[in-house]
């Protein structure tokens, strides 16, 4: 380990003394407001005290490391100085500079093959940097290099080649990840005698779970003697731990989002850096979309959803779409021959294990201690999934609702709130996390429309019969998530058909959440049917997004 990472030092060394020929900082931008990787990055992670998590492959071997104090500055100094928006390059580089709603990609493309710097690309959303790459290359009669850098939120990667004729070569790739300040543990929950693994930071007051880019905190809520309470931001569950020692925690995961608690027996242990181990590199690449069956009652595989992975070496991470919403964020590997993927998303925990064959995949899938289901992929077939605006259908000319808020304050359809505005009612459960996908793309609308254009009220169906636990549910999830809306409290003990009954003006409530657009008037001009989100693909989900917010901008501007 020790000289895997002296390696990728070194390298990075070599290639910052080799950017001698790029202009100075003093240089004129090309691109003036461009968004720069050291203004989101270095000075506030250092500040934070943020740590990586990063495997690396060399000489296709695979290994792991966890730094809990990392130099940002330096860790990212090929990102900030090997970049070419400088007036100088006006002539060399063919400049892009395209806008979608709020997202912002420029892109630089060297005019000539002997420019080191090939190519750069940098995404910005609402002025903050959420993407960057970077590709150089350099070759003579002797000897040639290739270097890719890429960033994406908290993941960051870069990839080397470099050979000289008949005396040197070498590949090299590290991937890191951007994670809060703590000690990296693995957890491992028993899914009725299927260990299902999970990655994990724990601080002194809270234990954070990553689920590929996605980090979800549970708060140390009570100790007790040795028992230590962690619980999920936005759900009605919970860790009770027990330290053994400095290394091994155990315990239970507590899920109650149904009357009936649901427990799963739970082992920490501190140090390990990865998931599922891998070490060596895989013959295939799974990146792209499959279809996915699952198994009925009788072992039939009728159920048909699309697979979404993304593959980098021997990590995978994806999830899988439904008609009524998608997995959330899967995380794993393959190995050999098999395919692995787990989550836990507060409210779920999910186990995908496969054997990866030529033109399929055979596997079990396990959620919780009691639930095993056979699936089967087909590689590189392609199922085309229902429209999310043709499930739910307006049967009747008008639709209204009228329920109480958390306060107990009965809010309508016909309150002068929401007079002439249009409306957006999102029918939702505290409990479920495609809501809480739901919810934060309902934040944005809010961000974008004021009050006075756009109105948003929640529809809360709980599985829960107590109205406190309910109220709790409702107001944790306005805490946790700041919803500036009102959230009501539709039913208690739901289910798809009770639900059904409350709006008589559709053909059913068939997923949660389904979100339901109202013009200024009150008719309704759209129903989008369950929540597919950002874990089903960047691409998808922004176009999703723009579609959205495109519409609802189009109805506030008729």
């Amino acid at each position: 380990m020790r000289r895997n990472t002296f390696s990728i030092i070194l390298i990075l060394t070599v290639m910052v003394a080799g950017c001698d020929w790029l202009p100075k900082a003093e240089d004129p931008l090309l691109v003036e407001d461009l968004v720069q990787v050291d203004s989101l990055y270095t000075d506030s992670l250092n500040r934070m005290e943020y740590g990586s998590i990063k495997w690396f492959i060399q000489k296709g071997e695979v290994s792991y490391v966890h730094q809990t104090k990392v130099d940002w500055v330096k860790e990212l100094k090929a990102f900030q100085e090997n970049h070419v928006n400088h007036l100088r390059f006006k002539e060399a580089y063919s400049v892009v500079d395209s806008s979608q709603g709020s997202v912002r990609r420029v892109s630089f493309t060297a005019n000539n093959p002997s420019l080191e710097v090939r190519w750069m690309k940098s995404v910005a959303e609402s002025g903050r940097l959420v993407g960057y790459e970077l590709e150089k290359t350099r070759s003579n009669m002797l000897s040639s290099s290739r270097q890719h850098f890429q960033m994406e939120g908290s993941q960051y990667s870069l990839s080397i080649e470099q050979e000289i004729d008949g005396v040197f070569s070498n590949d090299q790739f590290v991937h890191g990840t951007i994670v809060p300040k703590g000690e990296v543990w693995r957890a491992e929950f028993d899914l009725g005698g299927d260990p299902m693994p999970l990655q994990c930071v724990l601080q002194e007051d809270q234990l954070i779970v990553k689920n590929a880019q996605e980090f979800l905190s549970f708060s140390l809520q009570s100790t007790e003697g040795d028992s230590l309470r962690f619980e999920s931001e936005f759900f009605n569950g919970w860790f009770q731990l027990i330290a053994v020692d400095d290394d091994k925690m155990v315990g239970r995961w507590i899920n109650e989002k149904r009357d009936q608690r649901k427990v799963t027996p739970v082992t920490l242990t501190r140090g390990i850096p990865y998931r599922f181990n891998v070490t060596s590199l895989p013959d295939v690449d799974l990146s792209g979309e499959h279809t996915i069956r699952f198994a009925d009652a009788d072992g039939e595989l009728i159920n048909t959803a699309v697979i979404h992975l993304e593959q980098i070496g021997p990590m995978l991470t994806g999830s899988i779409l439904t008609e009524t919403g998608d997995y959330r964020w899967l995380d794993g590997v393959v190995r050999n021959d098999s395919l692995l993927l787990s989550t836990m998303d507060g409210t779920h925990a999910y186990l995908f294990k496969g054997k990866v064959q030529a033109d399929r995949i055979d596997g079990v899938f396990c959620a919780g201690t009691t639930w095993k289901q056979k699936w089967e992929v087909s590689i590189g077939e392609r199922f085309d999934l229902r429209t999310p605006e043709s499930i739910t259908q307006l049967t009747r000319d008008s639709f209204n609702f009228s329920f109480p808020d958390v306060s107990g304050n009965l809010i309508s359809l016909d309150d002068a709130r929401f007079k002439d505005k249009v409306v957006l009612v999102s029918v939702m459960g505290t409990w479920c996390s495609n809501c809480l996908d739901e919810a934060l793309f309902l934040k944005k609308v809010k961000e974008r429309f004021p009050a006075s254009q756009v109105e948003i009220v929640a529809l809360n169906f709980e599985l829960v019969n107590d109205s406190a636990v309910a109220k709790r549910n409702m107001e944790r999830h306005i805490k946790s998530l700041d919803v500036e809306y009102p959230v009501l409290l539709a039913q208690l003990g739901t289910n798809s058909k009770k639900a059904s009954v409350l709006f008589p003006s559709l053909n059913g409530i068939f997923s949660y959440p389904t979100l339901i657009i109202l013009d200024q008037d009150h008719e309704v001009v759209r129903i989008h049917t369950g929540f597919n989100g950002p874990a089903t693909g960047k691409e998808r989900y922004q176009a999703f997004e723009q579609e959205y917010l495109g519409l609802i901008r189009d109805l506030v501007n008729p």
